[in-house]
Order: structure tokens, then C-alpha cells, then sequence
């Protein structure tokens, strides 16, 4: 065979070999993606040799594009369907094993009516054997629920996704319903005055603020909160805990029991020993402890009742809480305030008056102190 002639045989036989690797790179990773291959639609499509019969071939159909999120920081569910609350969102039937539950000393947020549902993974349990400070077994999701004017504008949720305990392991974010109420989306940005009311959607950032001076996050999830009622004898029954809670009243009767246990839940979550803003502010805790039982003895009053506090509120206000003198108790007169000096200082633009008198009646039954 001469030269040229060999020449032109060598070619078409690379010609139709190249073709053969191009067939062979589209089909062999299909067949192998279910032992450890890449997938089909992950591989990388054929290069073809000019001259070759691939010039003509059309390029593979690319996949649809996912359905993007809510938002590009979203990092979840872009829609509160899927995060697992509902069955069925049309007719707001829960899935298998969501629970509803109440709190009895619920958070003041302007008078809006919320339900709150947790899910714990199948077989799971909360450790309480801190029963102060419950842990939360992986994967837990908490929801709240928000209805304002009777309409229904957002969702939070809490999904425990990382191990260990802590605020960093959860997962925060407010779904805001839509309005024809078909579903609800997650929103970074949060909204201000949803649906026309005077409620204001919180952005993801400010999540942290009522969360991370928790031990594990869920601050209205523990044995004070559920005291009430018949929630805990039932997740008791349920084997929900490692260690049973015990019967717990809270300290006081009366005014004085609302008063601290308003304080526990309004007030708790930010005002305790785990806090690191306290350091620079007041010493106050004031969350109750599961085992006080004499209100007089409550870390709430230790740390308020004639306590100075690290600065003076004008005109001449210096002590936590006054004996007797409620307009001298600087913690009374700021929860009464909605500015720069307001407490709480976020998630509510009216005055808690309910919440206020009690805190009132509390101080005023106060001794003061000897002359």
C-alpha cells in the first residue's frame, strides 16, 4: 500500500474510532451512575474532532433550571410546604407528628395571635437533663404561627440542621404568607406592614437577637413554659424527654406570679447569665428557675429589687426595681416606653399595658425598704 493511499485509510479509521469514543462517552456513564459513576446529566458532553462525523450532531437538551428560591440567601425551603409542617397546606392539615402546643407565659407582640407546633424526629428525644436548659435532639423544627386583624401573615421557623447544641445549629427563618393564602414564601429582607397591617415581618439577621442567649435555641420550649395545662404529662406519656419533668407551679400567687413569669417569658431569653450583652449592661436574669419556689428568693428578684443599675435613667431613676415606687423602677418605666429607650427594644410597637400592670402590682406589693 503506498504512502498517500495508507494515509488516507489511517484517517478514516481514526475518524470512525473518535466517533466510537464520543458514542461510548455519552452511553457508558448512564450505565455506571448507579455504582459511583457520575450521572448522565452530569457529564461533560463530547468534543468532537473537526472533519468528524459530530460536527453534525445537536447538542445535548440542557435540564430545566431548578425553581429558585425565595431569595439567593434563603439556604432552605423557599416555601413553608416543604419544610414539613403540613401534610396538606390547602387545607392546613399537619403532618404525622407535628405537634401543637402553648405556652403560659406567651411573648408580647402587639396583641397577635399565634400557634406554635414542634416536630421531633421519629424515635428522638429532648435531653432534659439540665431541665433549665433542654437540648433538642437534630433535625427538630419549631413553627409560630402569626394571625393579625385576623388575617394570617407569617410563619417562623426554627430547623435544628447542625449537630451540637446553640444557636448556630438552627436554621432561622419568617415565611410570609401569601395572600390568597395558597402557600407562604420565605423572605430575607423581611416585610414591614404585611398584608396592610401594622405587623413588620423580621429579616433573617434579627432572628439571633431573641435566639442565641439560649442554650439551645427553643427559649418558649421548656418545663416552665409548658407547665401549664396538660402538655407536659403528655409528651411525658409520649416519651418525648430523657428525664420527666417534674410538676412545676411557678413562684407567687396572683400579681406576683403574673409579674415574674411575665418577665420570664418577655424578658428571659435575653436577661440571663448566658448573655454576653450583660457584661457591659445590667446584671438582671430574669428567667425563673425550675426549682424556685419562694418569689423573694427568685434570681429575678435578687437581681432587680434596689439594684443599681450601670447608668441613670432621667430624671434621677438608678435602681432596677423601687419597693413600693414603681415610677422610680427603671425596669417598669421602660416597658413603657416604644423609643431608643424601649424594652423590649424590638418586635413590638405597642405597649403591653396587661403585661405592665402586672409588673406594677408586683413593685407596688413590694416593702420597701426600712427608713
Amino acid at each position: 500500500m503506498t504512502g498517500p493511499l495508507r494515509a488516507r485509510v489511517y484517517t478514516r479509521g481514526m475518524k470512525k474510532r473518535l466517533a466510537a469514543a464520543a458514542w461510548l462517552a455519552l452511553v457508558v456513564p448512564a450505565a455506571c451512575s448507579g455504582a459511583g459513576g457520575p450521572a448522565a446529566s452530569d457529564a461533560a458532553p463530547p468534543v468532537a474532532e473537526a472533519g468528524s462525523e459530530l460536527d453534525a450532531a445537536p447538542p445535548p437538551s440542557p435540564p430545566p433550571p431548578p425553581r429558585p428560591p425565595a431569595d439567593a440567601a434563603v439556604s432552605g425551603p423557599a416555601l413553608l410546604s416543604e419544610t414539613g409542617l403540613y401534610a396538606d397546606i390547602k387545607t392546613r392539615t399537619l403532618a404525622p407528628g407535628v405537634i401543637p402546643y402553648g405556652v403560659r407565659f406567651p411573648l408580647w407582640t402587639d396583641a397577635a395571635e399565634k400557634t406554635r407546633y414542634l416536630w421531633l424526629p421519629p424515635g428522638a428525644r429532648v435531653d432534659t437533663s439540665s431541665m433549665d436548659e433542654w437540648t433538642f435532639p437534630s433535625d427538630t423544627r419549631a413553627w409560630k404561627e402569626f394571625r393579625v386583624d385576623g388575617k394570617l401573615v407569617e410563619t417562623r421557623v426554627l430547623w435544628k440542621r447542625g449537630p451540637g447544641e446553640g444557636a448556630s445549629a438552627w436554621w432561622m427563618m419568617a415565611y410570609v404568607w401569601r395572600a390568597d393564602g395558597s402557600d407562604a414564601d420565605a423572605t430575607v429582607p423581611g416585610v414591614p406592614a404585611v398584608q396592610g397591617t401594622s405587623h413588620d415581618v423580621p429579616p433573617q439577621t434579627s432572628c439571633g437577637t431573641c435566639h442565641n442567649d439560649v442554650r439551645d435555641a427553643l427559649a418558649g420550649v421548656g418545663a416552665i413554659q409548658l407547665s401549664e395545662g396538660a402538655t407536659l404529662a403528655k409528651w411525658t406519656a409520649d416519651g418525648l424527654f430523657t428525664a420527666p419533668p417534674p410538676a412545676i407551679t411557678p413562684p407567687g400567687a396572683g400579681a406576683v406570679m403574673a409579674a415574674l413569669g411575665y418577665l420570664h417569658g418577655n424578658c428571659g431569653h435575653c436577661h440571663n447569665e448566658r448573655a454576653p450583652r450583660l457584661a457591659t449592661q445590667s446584671a438582671m436574669r430574669l428567667r425563673l428557675l425550675v426549682g424556685e419556689t419562694d418569689p423573694a428568693n427568685t434570681q429575678i428578684h435578687r437581681t432587680t429589687v434596689n439594684v443599681k443599675m450601670q447608668h441613670v435613667f432621667p430624671p434621677d431613676i438608678t435602681v432596677a426595681v423601687a419597693p413600693g415606687q414603681p415610677e422610680k423602677s427603671e425596669l417598669w418605666v421602660r416597658m413603657g416606653l416604644r423609643d431608643f429607650n424601649a424594652m423590649p427594644p424590638l418586635g413590638t410597637k405597642v405597649v403591653d399595658d396587661g403585661g405592665r400592670d402586672a409588673v406594677r402590682a408586683w413593685i407596688l406589693g413590694l416593702a420597701p425598704p426600712p427608713p
